[in-house]
């Protein structure tokens, strides 16, 4: 039987990975994909006094990468994490920093526990990649769903000209798959591509590398009255 790569980081993956590489201090560390956010977010005017304006981090952690957006522009942060250890460390963080508003869970992108509509901005930082293909679509649908019409959706992950797929080094029941998952969005009319960046995994600097090409894009997810023209 296939295995299931949700189980596998619900009962081991998540805390190994977290364990491994994913403790990062608060402060001190954000993804390129943060720095990145942080300086459109900064470049637009966007209003920092966090009225209306909630932020999801699918695969966040410990919500290092929340933390420093919900200070840096008044946000209010939710995400979502399948290593309960992760989730254990950001809230009992979030509780000793009363003034910054982050909320963490436990559970997987498939299945979001959110309302229809609820954030202004979705954040998917390097987790597809990750994400069993079984539950790709779903993922998908689910980011799509919870973010507001008017909303900023984040891609941080592979940007691969075709589809590669690769065991995972750091446990054999699993696989990783490159991809520019933008793409998945795009095909909608509803999201436009709004701001991309290239940059490099592991700090491999050639773009001759095709499977160590990253970006970072920014997609924006339209008004369906803009996009949908009315015709008789």
């Amino acid at each position: 039987m296939k295995t299931d790569g949700k189980n596998v980081f619900l009962e081991t993956e998540g805390d190994a990975w977290f364990i491994r590489d994913g403790n990062r201090p608060y402060e001190e560390y954000q993804s390129k994909g943060t720095q990145f956010l942080d300086g459109f977010l900064s470049k637009t005017g966007l209003p920092k006094n966090g009225r209306g304006r909630v932020i999801l981090e699918i695969g966040c952690s410990s919500g290092y990468n929340l933390a420093y957006l919900c200070q840096r522009h008044g946000l209010k942060g939710f995400g979502i994490e399948p290593s309960a250890q992760a989730v254990q460390v950001g809230n009992e963080w979030a509780a000793a920093h009363p003034d910054i508003s982050v909320h963490l869970v436990r559970g997987t992108s498939d299945e979001l526990p959110f309302e229809d509509e609820m954030f202004d901005i979705v954040m998917l930082g390097f987790c597809l990649y990750c994400t069993d293909r079984r539950y790709l679509h779903r993922t998908i649908s689910e980011a799509d769903r919870v973010l507001k019409h008017g909303g900023l959706l984040l891609i941080d992950d592979f940007l691969t000209p075709v589809a590669f797929k690769r065991p995972n080094k750091h446990d054999p029941r699993l696989f990783t798959y490159k991809y520019d998952y933008a793409k998945l969005f795009l095909s909608d009319p509803c999201y436009s591509l709004i701001e991309r960046t290239a940059c490099f995994h592991n700090g491999v600097a050639s773009f001759s590398e095709i499977q160590e090409r990253t970006s970072v894009s920014i997609l924006y997810k339209e008004n369906i009255d803009d996009v949908y023209q009315f015709s008789e």
